[in-house]
């Protein structure tokens, strides 16, 4: 970090009259912000030096002469840590210069610049394919399964998993219980290839060989694939957990699921820039292999938002049997009925956006999402006894493109299936507009 330097102080002019009065210190330089890392990260150190102010006087005429700069410059405010990396070093601001003669103050330095946003505050150990359990779990001897490196963190903590594909045979049970002040992390390593949890030794059609269970609260999971787990790739019903910008395809269920495992449970949870897809469950003909769902008696706050889901054995995104309303934002539902091979079983239904049933009733949110080019319905109601609400979204090439849905301020799109499923997401995960 940079210095600051201290103001320079000439004196003042003499005269005939008075002494002019000093001109005022100009104020130092914004401090600049502070860079964020990859990892949880210290504050950014202290702002600058303060600046002094003008100190010497002018020559005052018959009158008593002019006086130095009053105050000194101050100097930069501390950085703030940072939830990724290492919090940016705040530089603080260049320190003001005093009056050139009397009457004048000398301005303010900078704010220091401010780190990363908050975040991991528990200890950090690294999986990689090419590690081992009995390691010590640093990023040089990286631990080999996510289950066990679990264990060697506390709540709030990071696992960071290395690119690479990792073979496992058995379902990673996520179940450590943290709060908003300590959340568990598991993300990919920035930078580097996406990480693949390839699930495929697990034998197919067992609904308990899932790929990852999350009965645990207050998860965060980010940025790697998973795919080919004998029954859901993801499945959740803990509560206040995100999954963030994951893959999950090829498994013998839905890609991600919402599910309660008792009253009040699978509440709050965030599915957020996820990508589902070639989900399909062989022993009930494809009935069940949803892109991503939150079904049956979740509780309340479910949202699903900025995902894409095609080409699933059954539906897009499945709101089966749901008494509380469930959020879908921003989302996408293309080619579903279908795997991309052309796998369609005889119970395949290929909705886009399924949006009840059971009889029960629930008015769930859908905003700014498109379906397109699904075998069946773009949205269906699907004996919802309530009427959910559907706005400014849009629906292409379906049949039809509502079932017993309208949609408020229909958007026109003329985007087709192959071009949705094409689309690239940007480099913090977002789909591209619309077309």
């Amino acid at each position: 970090m940079a210095a600051a330097f201290a103001g320079a102080v000439p004196g003042g002019c003499a005269g005939t009259n008075n002494g002019n009065g000093g001109a005022a210190g100009e104020n130092g330089a914004a401090g600049g912000n502070g860079a964020g890392g990859d990892k949880t990260g210290a504050g950014g150190a202290t702002g600058g030096t303060a600046g002094s102010g003008g100190s010497t006087p002018g020559t005052g005429g018959g009158s008593p002469p002019g006086t130095g700069g009053a105050a000194t410059g101050s100097g930069g405010g501390v950085g703030a840590g940072g939830r990724s990396g290492t919090g940016g070093a705040g530089a603080g601001g260049a320190a003001a210069t005093g009056g050139s003669s009397g009457g004048g103050t000398g301005g303010n330095g900078g704010n220091g610049g401010n780190g990363g946003s908050t975040g991991g505050n528990g200890p950090e150990v690294w999986v990689s394919p090419t590690g081992s359990d009995t390691n010590a779990g640093t990023q040089a001897a990286p631990f080999l399964t996510i289950q066990h490196a679990q264990g060697a963190i506390t709540a709030g903590g990071t696992i960071w998993v290395m690119a690479g594909t990792y073979q496992y045979d058995r379902t990673v049970n996520l179940s450590l219980a943290g709060s908003a002040n300590n959340v568990t992390r598991l993300w990919a390593v920035p930078g580097g290839a996406r990480p693949v949890l390839d699930f495929s030794q697990q034998a197919r059609n067992v609904s308990s060989n899932r790929g990852f269970t999350v009965p645990g609260s207050y998860w965060h999971l980010k940025g790697f694939e998973v795919k080919n787990a004998g029954d859901n790739c993801i499945n959740i019903s803990g509560s206040n957990n995100t999954v963030e910008w994951v893959e999950a395809d090829g498994c013998d269920d839905t890609g991600i699921q919402i599910t309660a495992s008792g009253s009040g449970t699978g509440s709050n949870n965030l599915i957020l820039n996820c990508d589902a897809h070639d989900n399909f469950d062989t022993a009930t003909g494809g009935e069940n292999a949803d892109g991503i769902d939150a079904k049956l008696n979740i509780g309340p706050g479910n949202i699903l938002r900025g995902c894409r889901s095609w080409n699933n054995a059954d539906d897009g995104y499945d709101l089966f049997g749901v008494t509380q309303v469930v959020t879908i934002d921003g989302c996408w539902a293309i080619a579903n009925g279908q795997t991309s091979t052309g796998m369609k079983g005889a119970n395949s239904d290929g909705n886009g956006f399924k949006l009840g049933g059971n009889g029960v009733p629930a008015v769930h949110v859908v905003t700014r999402s498109f379906a397109v080019g699904n075998v069946k319905c773009g949205y269906t109601l699907n004996n919802n006894t309530a009427t959910p609400d559907v706005s400014d979204s849009g629906a292409l090439a379906n049949n039809p493109d509502t079932c017993s849905i309208t949609i408020r301020n229909r958007v026109t799109i003329t985007m087709t299936a192959a071009q949705a499923i094409a689309a690239q997401r940007d480099a913090n995960g977002n789909l591209p507009a619309v077309q």
